[in-house]
């Protein structure tokens, strides 16, 4: 069975990361969906495939599936990447609580850091999800352009689960 890999909020990072992997994932293997709160966004890129505000020069494929609400993005869920801004990242907890029970990879792109100086790792280990995790950082200079437009660029990934490595390995290689 196919894993869903979820780009939770489509913003100019968010948008470019579903790019990139829309580019780079083997839809044999992934699902790929997005969802962002913006309405607006959402239906745009429902029906034209293409964000209204970046990169509209350019837009994602027919493989993507754009969620019309957290609680479909969600469903089934393998890897959670949160594209959320920092300040807004702790906010998703309780879609997060509602909609997952079974096993899966957060992979955070934003900030490493909490308002509380801690991690957000952390931060999370502090809430007890209800569903078992593993928890991803990727941090890299903030160039959604180049990410967007298939540009080399470099990123660091941290994580303590040595064993969801594989599936990470084929997603970003």
């Amino acid at each position: 069975m196919k894993k869903n890999i979820v780009i939770f909020w489509l913003g100019q990072f968010g948008y470019a990361m579903m790019k990139h992997l829309d580019r780079n994932i083997d839809y044999n293997l992934y699902n790929l969906v997005g969802f962002e709160e913006s309405e607006e966004i959402t239906k745009s890129l429902q029906k034209t495939k293409k964000h209204p505000f970046w990169f509209v020069d350019s837009g994602i494929s027919e493989n993507v599936k754009i969620a019309s609400s957290s609680n479909e993005a969600l469903e089934n869920v393998s890897i959670l990447v949160l594209a959320v801004p920092s300040n807004f990242l702790l906010w998703i907890i309780p879609d997060l609580e509602k909609n997952i029970q079974n096993e899966i990879i957060i992979l955070n792109l934003a900030k490493w850091l909490s308002p509380t100086w801690e991690p957000f790792s952390v931060e999370f280990a502090k809430i007890r999800l209800p569903f078992p995790y593993n928890f991803w950082v990727l941090c890299w200079w903030n160039m959604a352009k180049d990410l967007f437009y298939g540009e080399k660029l470099g990123a660091t990934i941290a994580f303590e689960d040595k064993e969801s490595l594989k599936t990470i390995k084929l997603i970003f290689e």
